[in-house]
């Protein structure tokens, strides 16, 4: 599988709790964070206004780019 490296920042408080959940899981950092983000799209996905709200914005891209063809 390849990755991806991004950099996110957080506040302290939030990495200490991020270090202890890990810890506490026997996971990575790095773990907890892709857990949170998979959870994340999981509850987008469950969003019906967002979902709407992300295909309107592809049919717009779709037209800005058959714009330039």
């Amino acid at each position: 599988m390849q990755s991806k490296v991004i950099t996110v920042r957080v506040a302290p408080e939030e990495a200490q709790r991020a270090e202890l959940a890990a810890r506490v899981d026997e996971i990575s950092v790095n773990e907890v964070f892709r857990r949170a983000l998979l959870h994340y799209f999981e509850l987008k996905r469950a969003d019906a206004d967002f979902v709407e709200r992300a295909k309107a914005m592809l049919a717009r891209d779709a037209e800005l780019v058959g714009g330039l063809r």
